[in-house]
């Protein structure tokens, strides 16, 4: 049989019989795929005794293969799966004590009873391996029976199965589920969730960010909501100014041993791409974001982002104002392409797309003694929001028979998926607090901002012994600027990556210098003064890379008229010391074909270095440790801060070198 969309299958090691509920476990052939785990058997194949074709039990504990055409053709075609830690909701949590098999059993009640589901087979806290390997697994197979979803109406029915698999591992439990309603209810009765701020840095001491997504401290109709930024390294790529605000959805990282991971903090999803897979490779998954967990490693790029904190941090003057439901993961679901979801009412109901265009608006909150009414412009109240011990609570008043379908024909009611997902953000009466899916976030703070510019220092020991920016008086004979000087440290060792290094002091500044390297353009902007952690001193050089930003992707005829004056004076003012520092092989014509290939490479790194020696790393680094920062040393952040973004946002990378 040939199928479009790829497909999970495994085998099961186990030989179940009747299980409680009228099915015959063995001889039934099914496959798990990642959008819905649906019945297949092959024509001709002979049906058992309770309509499953012959065969043997197959979901993911096992090997796992994937494929896009057909079982046969999974091992030619090699196509990857992702490993996930749970589908939906709570992924991976700590666990107070070991479950029980009554417990394991009640969960697994609880499931089918709230997915309308029959198991098919179920193995409760089987351990396997010993010592520090050993491990606890419960599994549970199910079968749901439901009317076709695109005939309506229709006396036809499909029969479609899921999966629970839970790994109880060192204190953990990892929670793999397909087609599982009520799994997020029933596990955090029985566990306790993860410190966000440990998941939101898993693995960060190998982590290249590649892919954020967002969602911003506002629900103003004019601003924007959410965004999501993707780049090679978004570490120096992303604009400082954009994390103080925008709050950490999802996160794709490249790490060294995991490959590339996806996270999303606010579920303990943990995402993983893999070939084929046993269940020991998965308590190996397992145990490695254990380790990312319980590791101390933060990312100074994540950390600028705001983080949660709790309601009762908030002070008490401080009030809940507006509330803009979050609709789009809604419309995802409906827009779906691989897996298609629907929002159904019933006919005496206003319509869909009436109750979405209501719940669209930002709506006002009415203050009610600690609990509030959602209003919308006409004063209708559409919900009543209220003040838990650690989150807001909403209660609808819309009818609870709105219900997104999935595409097996799933229900849920809209209510309870809005409630589930705390699908809504809450602004409050001062502008550094905002609560999003379930949390409180506070704007990040100066701490951060300090942390952002100090990533971009890099101590350069020649520098401290430099005692001015150029050096001199120089004679008429002189062919080199002085050692101690800003100029003849560049050249003689800050630049020694570049192919070319053409001195541009004098006349039209781009720079004091253009350094030209193979897939890659520096401008040096230079300043010598006296130490200090104060911003006066810097606000020239700063300036002028400001100024001249506009320069980063020159096109090739102004550097060809910029080259053509250049070459009317080889020399630097009345001395020998040549314009050209650093000639690679074939003079201004080479600089000119050097700049023609960094203009035509897609990935040239441009980059803007401002080289000072009023600054040193230690008496910034001693300026940052105050409890109280300097009024000097907050204006200093400032101006580096919109150094660095205004780089960023003209796709250049800022470096600041400074004395150590």
């Amino acid at each position: 049989m040939k199928t479009n969309s790829p497909m999970i299958t495994g085998r099961l090691g186990l030989n179940a019989t009747n299980v409680g509920d009228g099915s015959h476990a063995a001889g039934c052939a099914t496959s798990l795929s990642p959008h819905a785990s649906r019945l297949i058997y092959q024509p001709g194949q002979e049906l058992g005794p309770n309509g499953c074709p012959s065969g043997g039990i197959r979901h993911t504990i096992g090997s796992i293969v994937s494929s896009s055409t057909s079982a046969a053709d999974a091992e030619a075609e090699a196509t990857h799966h992702r490993r996930t830690l749970h589908s939906e909701g709570r992924a991976i949590s700590p666990l107070p004590k070991n479950l029980t098999k009554v417990a394991v059993q009640a969960l697994f009640d609880q499931i089918l009873e709230q997915s309308d589901a029959r198991r098919v087979t179920q193995e409760i806290r089987v351990p396997r391996g010993s010592g520090s390997s050993r491990y606890v697994y419960s599994f549970l197979c199910f079968r749901i029976t439901s009317p076709v979803p695109f005939l309506v109406p229709t006396e036809l029915t499909e029969v479609r199965y899921g999966f629970v698999l839970l790994i109880e591992r060192d204190g953990y439990l990892a929670v793999f589920n397909r087609g599982a309603k009520g799994v997020d209810e029933a596990i955090e009765k029985k566990s306790r969730p993860v410190e966000r701020r440990n998941l939101t840095h898993l693995f960060a001491d190998t982590a290249r960010y590649r892919k954020l997504s967002t969602r911003r401290m506002t629900i103003a109709k004019q601003e924007l909501r959410g965004a999501s930024y993707e780049a090679d390294d978004l570490e120096m790529a992303l604009v400082p100014a954009t994390a103080a605000r925008s709050i950490l959805q999802n996160i794709r990282m490249a790490t060294e041993e995991h490959g590339s991971v996806g996270v999303t903090p606010s579920t303990g999803r943990v995402r993983i791409s893999a070939s084929k897979t046993d269940i020991d490779e998965l308590v190996a998954f397992v145990d490695q974001t254990i380790a990312g967990i319980n590791a101390s490693t933060a990312s100074a790029f994540l950390t600028a982002f705001p983080e949660p904190v709790e309601l009762d941090e908030m002070p008490g003057d401080v009030l809940p104002v507006g509330l803009l439901f979050d609709l789009g993961g809604v419309h995802d679901l409906l827009h779906d392409p691989a897996y298609p979801h629907t929002l159904v009412a019933p006919g005496s109901l206003p319509s869909v797309d009436q109750l979405l265009d209501g719940l669209s608006p930002v709506l006002t909150l009415r203050d009610d003694d600690e609990q509030w009414d959602v209003i919308d412009e006409s004063g209708a109240v559409l919900a009543r929001m209220k003040r838990l011990k650690n989150s807001y609570s909403i209660r609808f008043t819309f009818p609870k028979d709105y219900a997104i379908e999935d595409a097996d024909g799933v229900a849920e009611p809209l209510t309870q998926w809005l409630r589930r997902h705390s699908a809504f953000s809450v602004t409050f009466t001062s502008p550094e607090y905002f609560y999003s899916a379930g949390k409180l976030y506070r704007m990040a703070g100066f701490e951060q901002e300090v942390a952002q510019v100090r990533r971009f220092l890099h101590p350069h020991p020649p520098l401290d012994n430099a005692s001015s920016e150029k050096g001199g008086p120089y004679s008429a004979t002189a062919q080199s600027f002085s050692p101690d000087s800003i100029f003849g440290v560049v050249e003689r060792s800050l630049a020694t990556d570049d192919n070319y290094l053409w001195c541009c002091d004098l006349g039209d500044e781009w720079a004091d210098y253009i350094g030209v390297g193979t897939g890659r353009v520096t401008f040096y902007h230079c300043k010598h003064g006296g130490p200090t952690t104060g911003a006066s001193d810097f606000q020239i050089v700063v300036g002028q890379a400001l100024k001249n930003l506009s320069r980063v992707k020159f096109r090739r005829p102004e550097v060809q008229q910029k080259l053509q004056h250049a070459e009317q004076r080889d020399y630097w003012g009345a001395t020998r010391i040549p314009l050209l520092a650093r000639d690679y092989d074939a003079g201004w014509t080479g600089l000119e074909e050097n700049f023609a290939e960094v203009l035509a490479d897609p990935n040239a790194t441009w980059r803007v270095a401002l080289v000072l020696t009023a600054l040193s790393l230690e008496q910034f680094d001693q300026a940052a440790a105050r409890a109280t920062p300097t009024p000097h040393f907050i204006q200093l952040i400032w101006l580096f801060s919109a150094f660095v973004s205004a780089c960023r946002e003209r796709d250049a990378q800022p470096i600041i070198y400074c004395r150590s």
